[in-house]
């Protein structure tokens, strides 16, 4: 399934992140604290990438801005970030969930009309069920998938969805582990052919604009001979 092996991507590349140390082997602590759909992107290669660390948080540094305003988007962040305490690996995990919630049920799980609605629907913990909601609204977003399956998935989301943190799995690789068991993941060329397929316009573009830029560089020679010129 092109999803879940998105998802694993992201859960190892977050993982990694988590894991980073210093120069002398301490753990930095870090935390992204802004998965969201806008930062997995998936290359061309059939690897998914998370993106964007600009407002990750490394242990002992400020969690807000100068203001006192969060950083992050509101509807992917965990209540503990909202309520002001410590953010850990679970907050990522956390994110990750809602990611996948949306994924399973094409819609979003936190919109509000204002961010102060949407505050109050996060911290209030009550986080419906991403496969009851497909039911319901009777789509079926991932058709490939059987009702075990479903299930499965579903039992996944709603474990990263804990409002107590340490009810989440304890790392991100470890529900990109159980992601794997409950729905094989499809091979990375398998999602290469999918991102050809869907992108292919886009792709195509890209590939003429590299091309001509390449076909308009001058030669490293011409360009060291305009180099000294320049100098002259």
């Amino acid at each position: 399934v092109v999803a879940v092996s998105l998802k694993n991507n992201a859960l190892a590349g977050l993982h990694a992140a988590h894991e980073l140390c210093d120069e002398a082997g301490r753990p930095l602590g870090l935390v992204h604290r802004d998965v969201s759909p806008q930062n997995i992107l998936v290359g061309d290669d059939g690897v998914s990438r998370i993106l964007d660390f600009g407002v990750a948080k490394a242990t002992g540094r400020a969690r807000e801005t100068q203001n006192g305003e969060v950083k992050g988007k509101l509807s992917y962040m965990a209540p503990e970030y909202l309520q002001g305490r410590d953010v850990s690996p679970q907050t990522d995990v956390y994110a990750a969930g809602v990611v996948l919630w949306e994924v399973m049920t094409n819609k979003r799980l936190f919109a509000g009309e204002t961010e102060g609605q949407i505050v109050t629907m996060v911290l209030a913990g009550k986080v419906p069920s991403p496969l009851a909601s497909m039911l319901a609204s009777g789509s079926r977003t991932l058709p490939e998938l059987d009702m075990m399956e479903l299930e499965g998935l579903d039992r996944v989301v709603m474990k990263a969805l804990a409002r107590d943190p340490e009810s989440r799995y304890r790392s991100a690789l470890e529900m990109a582990m159980d992601l794997a068991q409950t729905i094989a993941p499809a091979k990375a060329a398998d999602v290469a052919a999918w991102v050809r397929s869907t992108a292919h316009e886009v792709l195509d573009s890209r590939a003429l604009m590299i091309q001509d830029f390449q076909s308009r560089a001058e030669s490293p020679a011409e360009l060291l001979r305009h180099v000294k010129s320049g100098h002259k």
